[in-house]
């Protein structure tokens, strides 16, 4: 995910459509590119090795 480290939340925020959805365990789905954008603020020097943010747990938390 090489995109991710790179690009950080800006990468992720690309793959999704104007009018996309995104879901997360316990919270309120983020509808729409803006409102994805505007949580996925994850600095490419935070990416930990799963391609994920190094605050989120691999298996999920």
């Amino acid at each position: 995910m090489a995109w991710l480290s790179e690009r950080g939340g800006e990468g992720f925020t690309a793959w999704f459509a104007e009018d996309g959805v995104s879901m997360s365990n316990g919270a309120a789905p983020l509808i729409g590119k803006v409102a994805i954008a505007r949580s996925a603020k994850w600095d490419p020097k935070e990416v930990g090795p799963e391609g994920l943010p190094a605050y989120v747990d691999a298996d999920g938390g």
